[in-house]
């Protein structure tokens, strides 16, 4: 198992030094969700603010699968067939396949094509048309955009194992205090899931979560994002770390990746500022749509008590 390569001296402390890394780097955890997030809460978003970000995260994400597929690629090249287990597993997850109702496997989804049903749903209530991965590909909206999804592409080819580690841990949190990008996505979502017809929500957007991230339904009728440590996004951080280690021989490799590392960082983390600045700059164009409020749960018997 790659895992072992752990037992070389000095190696879990080297690559400790990384997760430091990553852990405090902005990337993993941009206030572009939260300020989204409380602004979908108080005021709502306008359509051109979520028209950008849907722009934004189409590029980010459009590459995510290809990416795996050059992990797996690189791992049958060099006989590391446990690496190249973990790549086909991770496309599975998060197209759905193990976590729909009922234990049924469904082979029938892609991870390009439940991203872009999510965000076209709630881009739905925004007045907005479809659109693509493909066409926001071709028509991005910054540079920042080209930028990172040119670094992502090089770190894969250069070193894919420790690549798909840095991207796995930015999506998947600590499992302490960051919800990684997938956890933190879903609070904007979540602020407009009673605005989304209920049916749309269940069968698009909640599949689309719960391929990456634990979402639960509390009291009140409300989804949650929870962290779970046997949540998909994480697990794959986790078997990422050990797949990581097989392309070092010393703890001074280590050391040395941290440029590599605060490379795909700082171009996840760029991409992210820009789209922020240029959301708050949309903020007076058009009327922002406020979300609804939930449905009040009625308690019947209560209700009954008062009549009496």
């Amino acid at each position: 198992m790659t895992s072992n390569h752990f037992i070389k001296p000095g190696m879990a402390e080297a690559f400790a030094l990384l997760e430091e890394i990553i852990s405090t780097h902005s990337a993993s955890a941009h206030p572009l969700f939260t300020w989204l997030t409380e602004g979908a809460e108080k005021t709502g978003l306008t359509p051109k603010q979520f028209e950008i970000f849907r722009s934004g995260m189409f590029s980010r994400i459009n590459d995510t699968t290809v990416n795996i597929s050059r992990l797996q690629k690189w791992a049958l090249k060099k006989g590391h067939y446990d690496i190249a287990h973990t790549a086909v597993h991770n496309i599975f997850e998060e197209s759905g396949g193990l976590v729909l109702e009922k234990n049924r496997i469904d082979f029938n989804h892609t991870h390009k094509e439940m991203s872009e049903g999510a965000f076209n749903s709630l881009g739905r209530i925004f007045d907005l048309k479809p659109s693509t991965m493909i066409a926001e590909k071709k028509n991005m909206l910054f540079p920042e955009q080209f930028a990172q999804v040119a670094i992502f592409k090089y770190c894969y080819k250069k070193n894919a194992p420790l690549a798909s580690w840095i991207q796995e841990r930015a999506s998947g949190g600590n499992g302490k205090s960051q919800k990684g990008m997938m956890g933190d996505l879903f609070g904007i979502f979540s602020a407009y899931q009673h605005s989304i017809p209920s049916h749309s929500f269940k069968s698009i957007i909640l599949p689309y979560f719960q391929a990456h991230v634990k979402i639960a339904k509390d009291g009140q009728g409300n989804y949650n994002f929870q962290f779970k440590e046997n949540s998909v996004e994480f697990q794959h951080g986790q078997r990422a770390r050990g797949d990581a280690t097989v392309k070092f021989d010393s703890p001074e490799q280590v050391k040395q990746a941290s440029v590599f590392v605060e490379s795909m960082l700082n171009a996840q983390s760029a991409l992210f500022d820009r789209m922020l600045e240029e959301i708050e700059k949309a903020k007076n164009i058009g009327e922002p749509i406020k979300p609804k409020e939930p449905q009040k749960i009625i308690n019947h018997r209560e209700d009954e008590g008062k009549t009496r």
